[in-house]
């Protein structure tokens, strides 16, 4: 096990960054028989995905300053705990509300990305910090488009709720990882006043608001495809493993993108 105050390897970082967006995507071919399997409608159903993303931003308003405050380690141990543990719940759930309750809190694992980004400014000078958080972004690009793939193949063999046990077991994965491998990296920062401070010049800031609004842009377009290319693909009579192709290849140019900027 690694002092308390060691900085992480890249492999911890860039395990992080994978199981927030497997967290996503995994289990995105399996949406139409979600839905029939629950008896639902696909309006329902797709829930797992608008609500999941809903609950992700409240997370990260509420929860990510925490991490600020108590450091970064025991934010993500507990973190990962509750995505392993509500994921295992995901695959027991006899109802769509109890599997959509358990869904919910696998959001948390969105702060397995937002904090190893956070890692990296711990341990790194801007210049540096660029260039792994590119390596990490390609980590974060791959992932989707791996994870429908992989998610598409497991449903078509084993069945949907197989996917949601492979992320079980992800997560308890990447909390063992943590565990051994994440030594504390969080530095004394500014003061609640200076925070409250910076954040609005941030806000007031016209390159600030630039970055946000293409990245939004550019999430939210992936998402509405990901959110319909699986009823569209059902729709056509194709299988899980083959709409697991079709969400997962748009990925491959933020992949191509990620590598390029961190070079």
């Amino acid at each position: 096990m690694r002092p308390p105050a060691s900085p992480p390897s890249l492999f911890t970082l860039i395990l992080l960054t994978a199981a927030t967006t497997l967290a996503l995507s995994l289990f995105l071919p399996s949406l139409p028989a979600i839905a029939d399997d629950f008896g639902v409608s696909d309006e329902v159903a797709g829930l797992s995905l608008s609500g999941f993303l809903a609950v992700q931003a409240a997370i990260l308003v509420f929860l990510a300053p925490i991490a600020d405050r108590v450091g970064r380690r025991p934010v993500l141990l507990w973190s990962m705990g509750v995505f392993a543990l509500s994921s295992a719940g995901s695959a027991l759930s006899p109802d769509i509300w109890t599997f959509l309750a358990f869904r919910m809190a696998q959001a948390v694992a969105i702060l397995g990305a937002t904090l190893a980004m956070a890692i990296v400014r711990d341990m790194r000078d801007e210049r540096e910090a660029a260039g792994l958080i590119g390596l990490i972004g390609a980590a974060m690009a791959a992932a989707p488009m791996l994870g429908p793939m992989l998610g598409g193949l497991v449903a078509e063999a084993f069945g949907w709720r197989a996917c949601l046990w492979l992320l079980a077991a992800l997560g308890a994965a990447v909390w063992l990882t943590t565990l051994l491998d994440l030594g504390e990296t969080r530095r004394e920062g500014p003061s609640d006043a200076d925070r409250r401070a910076a954040s609005g010049a941030l806000l007031g800031s016209a390159r600030f608001s630039a970055h946000a609004i293409c990245a939004s842009a550019s999430r939210v377009t992936f998402y509405v495809y990901v959110a319909g290319a699986p009823l569209a693909a059902a729709a056509f009579g194709a299988g899980a493993a083959e709409t697991g192709v079709y969400v997962g290849a748009i990925t491959a140019g933020c992949l191509v993108g990620s590598v390029a900027a961190a070079r």
